[in-house]
């Protein structure tokens, strides 16, 4: 019985040093954060730009992100708070562009572990 304890203790010991060392960072978070993005604006935003305008602007409105990464990038460094729990993190985010309070902000949180994140509110504020 003692072997057993010691092998579940070993075992549970190596998957939370195993949590700790895959909890991503900022850095991974901004990559993921840029790219929910930029999948949300091309399938909804630019395909509610209506009529006329949405042919002359389809192409610009789905790249717009690609063509300010870094800008975007910083936005997102920016405005999203992270709590490090060691083996996992919490992020939130609120997106607003700055100066243009016309257009809507957007709040999204989201858990970090195993390398992984997983979106578990987000909308419009």
């Amino acid at each position: 019985m003692g072997l057993l304890k010691k092998a579940s203790g070993i075992v549970l010991v190596a998957g939370f040093v195993a949590l700790a060392v895959t909890n991503p960072g900022p850095r991974a978070y901004e990559t993921f954060a840029i790219a929910q993005l930029s999948q949300y604006v091309s399938s909804t935003v630019c395909e509610e730009i209506p009529g006329n305008l949405n042919q002359v602007l389809q192409n610009p409105c789905s790249r717009l992100l690609d063509n300010n990464h870094e800008e975007v990038r910083q936005l997102v460094r920016e405005q999203t708070s992270r709590s490090n729990f060691v083996l996992f993190s919490l992020y939130e985010t609120r997106l607003a562009v700055p100066g243009l309070t016309v257009l809507p902000a957007y709040e999204v949180k989201a858990l970090g572990i195993g390398r992984n994140f997983f979106v578990y509110q987000a909308g419009q504020v």
